[in-house]
């Protein structure tokens, strides 16, 4: 184990425990736990603290040579509780923080979101902990409060690791934790900053051109790119880093960036190509056991279903994407389902049910800091409020959906396609000459940008737009044209 000195000896009965299998039947006294409480709080502060010492050096003379991943947080619970009840030594200190660090990495392994996050904080607060392992805690704290939807607390272990890497520079973790600030940006909406960031970590030196990492922080600028419609800049940069992952062998990090140029083609229009991308992304992240990347891609994957109206296929694909969802903890990519799954219901005609699923949706992704995916539900909200002919209440979330996008500078979920639905809801309220000079002007603004990004006739956007077009047919107020 190569403990320090001091560890103590245990006493009696626990000499006699060291010589068995501990079994919970068989070595409690205690039937109740309300028993065990009150018997346990009788106990002086330096009996609990003996007491739990104690239980360190019999678990560990139980398996001392080889102690089960399971084990860790009893040890490191043990072995805090006797801390806090003034038993402190070296052998004590070392056992909390090592037990800790195991517990915290096994919960993450296992996808425990809440557990790992709590044992990262648990050994953040040591005060004895180095620099170099109170940064590793931050960061996978903030990653895994990221996964979970927690972008404010993220956000704070994010620049407090940041902090001590000014103190303690690490090549490696500087870059976790500047990748894991351009996501926080990135789901906040801050496309400006994320791209800025990422630019500066490219430039930064702590990592070699065209290895892993360089690809995924250019596999993430392009994320930013398609998203303030740099879409053959971005489609540019994921092929690239799709090829250079391909010939590295990393093949979970290939999957990821091939599902993100799977979602750029389906939007362009390239449905064929799409959705060979998706099935291609999803054996890729399986081979590898990338269960949270796999329930990201099944996610979109149901979005490119739902937009060739295949809504059997969608809610299939949704039932897989929730259940990884569930086993991963991943709150966000949940809810973006949820929202999908909305869509499959007002398809179906239960317009009451998609709604209120809708808005719950949108109500968890806005408290994640999610901007773009809860406007993205709101949208598609306002979107199947209109199908429905509940004018109004389409128009009131359209009013919140475009005033998010503009504030984030979601420049193609804006205009490809609030903008039609806009013109929609003017020419079915019967447009007067100032309202179809707005609609005209709209509609141009759109066929301008679904030119410039490239989509072909198949695209969503494109659909849209003639349906529009056709309404402004049906009511007379296309007269500008």
């Amino acid at each position: 184990m190569g403990l320090s000195s001091g560890q103590p000896s245990p006493n009696r009965s626990c000499r006699r425990l060291a010589g068995q299998q501990l079994n919970a039947e068989t070595t409690y006294l205690f039937r109740h736990a309300l028993l065990r409480d009150a018997a346990y709080e009788l106990q002086l502060p330096a009996e609990r603290a003996y007491c739990h010492e104690s239980a360190v050096a019999a678990l560990l003379a139980v398996h001392k040579r080889a102690q089960p991943e399971s084990l860790a947080g009893e040890l490191a619970d043990h072995a805090g509780r006797a801390l806090e009840q003034g038993a402190d030594n070296a052998f004590l200190r070392e056992c909390r923080e090592r037990y800790l660090h195991q517990a915290m990495h096994a919960a993450a392994a296992g996808f425990r979101t809440s557990e790992a996050i709590r044992r990262a904080e648990e050994l953040v607060a040591l005060p004895w902990a180095g620099a170099k392992r109170r940064i590793e805690a931050l960061v996978l704290a903030a990653e895994f409060c990221q996964r979970s939807g927690q972008g404010q607390r993220a956000a704070g272990h994010i620049r407090k690791a940041l902090r001590l890497l000014e103190k303690a520079p690490d090549p490696k973790r500087t870059y976790q934790a500047h990748m894991l600030l351009a996501i926080d940006q990135i789901h906040r909406g801050q496309y400006a900053a994320a791209e800025a960031s990422l630019q500066k970590l490219l430039a930064s030196g702590v990592m070699e051109k065209q290895s892993r990492r360089y690809c995924v922080a250019v596999g993430n600028l392009a994320i930013v790119h398609r998203e303030i419609g740099r879409n053959r800049e971005a489609e540019q940069e994921f092929r690239q880093v799709i090829e250079r992952l391909n010939a590295l062998g990393d093949g979970a990090e290939e999957g990821r960036n091939l599902g993100n140029l799977a979602n750029l083609l389906r939007d362009q229009g390239h449905h064929t190509e799409a959705e060979s991308a998706y099935l291609r992304a999803l054996e890729l992240v399986r081979e590898q056991g990338a269960s949270f990347t796999e329930g990201i891609i099944l996610g979109n994957y149901a979005e490119q279903l739902l937009q060739l109206g295949r809504h059997g296929q969608a809610r299939a694909v949704i039932a897989q994407a929730q259940a990884v969802h569930h086993r991963t903890a991943d709150t966000v990519s949940s809810a973006e389902c949820a929202s999908h799954l909305a869509r499959v219901l007002a398809a179906e005609g239960n317009v009451e049910a998609a709604a209120s699923m809708s808005r719950q949706a949108i109500e968890t992704l806005g408290n994640a800091g999610m901007r773009l995916l809860a406007a993205a539900a709101r949208f598609h909200l306002a979107r199947f409020l209109f199908d429905a002919g509940r004018m109004a209440e389409s128009a009131t979330e359209l009013d919140v959906a475009e005033s998010e996008l503009e504030a984030i500078g979601a420049r193609e979920m804006l205009l490809c396609h609030a903008s039609p639905l806009r013109a929609g809801l003017l020419a079915a309220g019967g447009a007067d000459q100032a309202q179809r000079q707005k609609i005209k002007q709209l509609l141009m603004r759109t066929e301008a940008e679904l030119e410039r990004l490239g989509h072909v006739a198949g695209s969503a956007a494109s659909r849209q737009l003639a349906a529009c077009r056709a309404l402004c047919k049906a009511t007379k107020v296309d007269e500008w044209r």
